[in-house]
This record gives structure tokens, sequence and C-alpha cells, in this order.
């Protein structure tokens, strides 16, 4: 059960984020305009990641709880990680004199 709901709450949480960055990016209401369109789509696809391993996760619960969690644990390295839009910022940031 337990399984479950932490799988419902990943999946709520990752849309959320799914729908909050399609508005942002969204002609770049709230993005800056030279993130480019293929840019926009890999941090769509990176935010899909942790939602699509939960809804496998859950369904996986079902019939091997210790691989369901395996499941889960994985999905926290790929976050940890940097993606494209981090390296994009990285990119970006104007060193100062400290």
């Amino acid at each position: 059960m337990a399984s479950l709901i932490y799988g419902v709450n990943l999946i709520a949480v990752g849309l959320r984020s799914y729908i909050g960055w399609c508005y942002a990016s969204h002609h770049h209401r709230l993005t800056t305009h030279d993130l480019s369109e293929e840019l926009v789509e890999s941090v769509k696809n990176r935010i899909l990641v942790a939602p699509v391993a939960a809804l496998f996760s859950i369904g996986l619960s079902f019939f091997n709880l210790r691989l369901s969690e395996l499941c889960y644990l994985l999905v926290v390295p790929y976050y940890i990680l940097p993606g494209r839009i981090d390296k994009f910022w990285k990119q970006r940031t104007i060193p100062h004199g400290d």
C-alpha cells in the first residue's frame, strides 16, 4: 500500500511539474528567449521520467515489492546528475570577482 501511495504522489508531483514547465516555456512566457525548442522538449521529457517510472513501479509492486522499490531508487540518480538544462544555465553564469 505504501508503494502505491508513494507512486501516486510521484505521479501527481511529476505531472504538476510538467504542466508548470509547459506553461512557463510556452512562447517563453517565464523563460529566457534563448532557450531552444529542442531544450524545452528535452526538459519536458526529463520531467516525465519520474511519473512514468512510478507508474511502472506501481504495477510492479503487485508482483514483486523489492523490484518496485529498486525501480523507485533508480530514478534518484537520474535527477541528481545534471541534465541539459543544468548545463545550459551553467554556461550562462557570469563569473564575479569574489
